[in-house]
Order: C-alpha cells, then sequence, then structure tokens
C-alpha cells in the first residue's frame, strides 16, 4: 500500500514523497521499497500498485530517457505525449491477475529549457499516469497530486486538498 505525492513549484523544482510500505501477497507489510528513483536527466518517476509492474515501468522509462550526452535532457511535453503507449504496451504484457493491482505512476520533472519568466528557473512538472489509459493529469503548479491508496482514503484527501 504505497502513497506518493508531488507538487511543481514556481522556482524550477518539484517535491515527491512517499512511504516505503509494500503489502505481500500474504497481507503482510514490510518496510522496503524506495517507489521514487531517478529515471532520466531531471526526472524521477514514483509509482503505486503492482511492484512488478511499477519496477518494469521504471525500467522502461529509464531505457526511454537515457541519453549517452550528459548535456542531453528528456522534454516533459514529449514524455507527456509519449508515455502513454508505452506505458500501456509494459501494462498489457503481464497477466491479468497482475494487472488487477494496478500501476499508478507519478514523473516530477524540470524542463531542460523552458522557464516560468526567470531563466534560472526552469518549469517544473508533476505528471500523473493512471492504468489501463495512462492518460497524463499535470498536477497545477503548488497544488498537491498523489497516487496510491492514500489518494482514495478520504481523510488523506482532504489533508490533501488542504494544501
Amino acid at each position: 500500500m504505497t502513497w506518493v505525492v508531488g507538487t511543481p513549484t514556481m522556482c524550477g523544482y518539484g517535491f515527491a514523497i512517499s512511504d516505503i510500505r509494500v503489502t505481500l501477497g500474504d497481507g503482510t507489510a514490510v518496510d522496503c521499497l524506495p517507489p521514487i528513483s531517478p529515471v532520466g536527466r531531471y526526472l524521477a518517476a514514483g509509482f503505486a500498485g503492482s511492484v512488478a509492474i511499477g519496477f518494469a515501468m521504471m525500467s522502461e522509462l529509464r531505457r526511454l530517457t537515457s541519453y549517452n550526452d550528459d548535456r542531453i535532457a528528456c522534454d516533459p511535453d514529449a514524455v507527456a505525449a509519449q508515455w502513454p503507449a508505452c506505458a500501456q504496451s509494459v501494462f498489457a504484457s503481464f497477466p491479468k491477475e497482475e494487472q488487477e493491482s494496478q500501476c499508478h505512476l507519478m514523473l516530477v520533472c524540470a524542463h531542460p529549457v523552458a522557464h516560468n519568466g526567470n531563466p534560472a528557473w526552469p518549469r517544473a512538472c508533476v505528471m500523473i499516469f493512471k492504468s489501463p489509459e495512462f492518460r497524463v493529469e499535470c498536477v497545477p503548479i503548488h497544488q498537491l497530486g498523489s497516487i496510491g491508496c492514500g489518494s482514495s482514503y478520504e481523510p488523506c484527501q482532504a489533508g490533501v486538498n488542504r494544501f
């Protein structure tokens, strides 16, 4: 049962935080999983739902956003446009039983070129993609977005909406 919360800021960076609890097939819970990790230059991702599908998604994101040249970073707008089809393909490659656990992804990134009026502050983005369609949901600046079990738990959602 993972919960990931994130927000982009006006100052060129985004925040994301999550718990590390994994619920195993037998119902026991273990604190062991780092669900947010870097996947590309200026791009981090977190996931909630199926651990197997989540790791496959992270691996595919790393593959698609890694460049041999350290001066190149991925364009968040291109990721938003191209990732849904890739994510659907990864998701569809898993058995229906695994898909029932769903997979939600949160990408936190800074645009390599675009800025918010001050070139020193890149445009920050937080994007959410949820199975099975993985349509992009962009979190507005200084608002919280969330994925995972906490995002549907009423008291947690009320706390997020107060921010």
